[in-house]
């Protein structure tokens, strides 16, 4: 529109700044679908690729021992009988490897010579190896006192013995108030009657196993929770990585489900076979793209609480995804980015109110 010689635009101020927001507006949106449609595509192209390598033939054995009968000595004879007879029955699939629970054994390994010489015994009839989670004496305790401590360790087993120091991974990050008392030195726990046990000392050793087959990492119980820890035995060469687990105490919840929830994250994020083999469930196989391959169920479907083995594959792999080289570097710049937005953003409001003061006073 012209006035005067002059072309005056037929908007008001307040309909050209709506305008540019709402302009605003449809390039956020459009930007954030075309990015969410690329990670789908993107998605779709990654998983329908073929997993090549090499086949190895594992096994699991989920026990299904209640806990209250774990630590009692009048329930040893059968929990070693249970695990001997699931694992003789496993053999005929001859795996390259069978694996039992965390602390599978109704005690520690190293402190009572009956209960390794019997396991030793099944290993050699089984004809493979064998990995399982045994609570590990540690003749002194931390800072040269001797009060008896524990690992809560994983061992492997080989069938044919040899003169070779043993391979066994001690648990680095311990559960707080089942395994030890968090602040210890600065809390007064015991004052304020609050329970917990505090046994068990932690490893310092980013164990990576061999096997003849291939080479893994072992995680106990929680660890799958901690993505730093899981990618350093990956970095270390870890080309599997096998979850050992005793989830009994969470009784027929939800947690199994979720710790599995976990573990495809894991798997994702380096690129690598996750192996859970739990006492009560859920012991699967998660390939690399996150999908659950196979699990320990019964003829109803149910996977855990129930006892029962299980025989799959998986492919070793040298992956060295972006996550397992550099970590959470990426968490860290977005963290930063989004503190900077903030206080940019922040500081855009404090001026533009400083400004409409300044207007409002003329």
């Amino acid at each position: 529109m012209l006035k005067g010689g002059v072309t005056v635009s037929p908007f008001s101020k307040e309909d050209r700044g709506r305008f540019r927001n709402d302009k605003g507006r449809i390039t956020l949106l459009a930007t954030t679908a075309s990015l969410i449609i690329l990670t789908l595509i993107y998605g779709c192209i990654i998983i329908s690729q073929p997993i090549n390598g090499n086949r190895i033939k594992i096994t699991l054995i989920q026990g299904n021992i209640e806990q209250v009968k774990k630590w009692d000595p009048r329930h040893a004879r059968d929990i070693t009988q249970t695990y001997a007879d699931l694992t003789q029955g496993a053999a005929k699939d001859q795996p390259a490897i069978i694996i039992w629970p965390e602390t599978s054994t109704p005690g520690a390994i190293n402190l009572i010579p009956k209960l390794y010489f019997e396991l030793r015994e099944t290993v050699k009839e089984a004809g493979t190896y064998l990995l399982l989670g045994s609570a590990q004496h540690q003749k002194f305790g931390e800072k040269g006192t001797t009060k008896p401590k524990y690992f809560n360790s994983a061992f492997l087993i080989d069938p044919q013995p040899k003169m070779v120091k043993q391979q066994r991974y001690d648990k680095i990050r311990l559960f707080p108030f089942g395994e030890y008392l968090p602040s210890k030195g600065i809390i007064p726990w015991s004052l304020i009657k609050v329970s917990g046990s505090d046994h068990y000392i932690s490893g310092k050793e980013f164990t990576v196993f061999e096997h003849p087959d291939f080479r893994f990492g072992v995680i106990i119980c929680w660890e799958n929770v901690f993505p730093d820890l899981v990618r350093q035995f990956v970095n270390r060469g870890a080309q599997c990585i096998i979850n050992l687990t005793n989830e009994a105490h969470f009784g027929k919840t939800a947690a199994p489900h979720q710790l599995v929830s976990i573990s495809v994250f894991r798997a994702v994020e380096n690129g690598v076979y996750v192996v859970r083999c739990a006492n009560t469930g859920v012991s699967c196989i998660i390939d690399p793209y996150g999908r659950i391959v196979d699990r320990v169920k019964d003829e109803r479907g149910q996977d855990i609480f129930i006892r029962g083995t299980m025989t799959g594959w998986v492919i070793p792999l040298d992956s060295k995804t972006i996550y397992t080289r550099y970590g959470d570097w990426l968490v860290w710049v977005a963290f930063i980015g989004s503190v900077v937005f903030l206080i940019v953003a922040w500081g855009r409001g404090m001026f533009k109110r400083k400004a409409d003061r300044a207007s409002c006073k003329k």
